[in-house]
């Protein structure tokens, strides 16, 4: 399996468990409110040092 979609995979699970939305969880990072869906799939990646 891809690190991507590994890494997507468990940002969902844990922000499930948390029980942040998607929008709630960009928020909480600093992200838009449209990037932790193509992060959940592995469509894309975020750099740490955000």
């Amino acid at each position: 399996m891809d690190i991507r979609k590994i890494f997507g995979s468990n940002v969902r699970k844990y922000r499930i468990r948390k029980g942040f939305s998607q929008e709630k969880l960009a928020e909480f990072v600093d992200l838009g409110d449209k990037s932790i869906s193509p992060i959940e799939t592995g469509r894309s990646f975020i750099a740490i040092d955000k």
